[in-house]
């Protein structure tokens, strides 16, 4: 993996979404081989590539359920000149954020969903179960059904986008 996260990044300064870029399932690794790469297909025993996804790049997270690969991607946001040089790996924001289902075995897109719902998704929220996908977003908890991406339900619930250290 050429360009992942620094070992050497200073502690709670590295992406959130990290922990959701690897999902090992049976003989399979579901990977992003680098930020802004698209995800690849690996033979968890090998290492060869068996297969990268179209549509897939920039993805941030991977989530894995019954067959189906659930994706956040999205734009990286331009923010100029990265800091300055050392040895941590600099990585920009994504941007206008979508969720995309495909499946894991042919790589076909069953659904995109990337209207202003998804563009505000916050890191780490995408959970599945039960036939369902949940997120949270800036304004709301939304629940999408997982085969379709049509919306079944949501709750308001704001998130605070500012807040001093000590209350986190």
């Amino acid at each position: 993996i050429r360009a992942w996260a620094s070992h050497l990044r200073p502690f709670r300064s590295g992406p959130a979404h990290l922990p959701r870029r690897l999902v090992s399932v049976g003989d399979r690794v579901y990977v992003t081989l680098g930020f802004g790469a698209p995800v690849s297909v690996l033979d968890a025993a090998t290492g060869e590539r068996i297969r990268t996804y179209n549509e897939t790049e920039n993805c941030s997270e991977i989530v894995y359920d019954d067959g189906m690969l659930y994706l956040v991607t999205g734009v990286p946001e331009e923010t100029g000149e990265p800091p300055a040089a050392g040895p941590y790996h600099w990585t920009p924001a994504l941007r206008r954020k979508r969720l995309l289902a495909l499946s894991a075995d042919t790589g076909h897109v069953v659904w995109r969903a990337n209207a202003g719902d998804t563009s505000q998704l916050m890191p780490l929220t995408v959970t599945v179960g039960d036939g369902h996908l949940f997120f949270h977003n800036t304004s709301a908890l939304i629940c999408l059904d997982a085969t379709t991406g049509s919306e079944q339900w949501r709750v308001p619930r704001a998130v605070a986008m500012s807040r001093p250290a000590w209350s986190s």
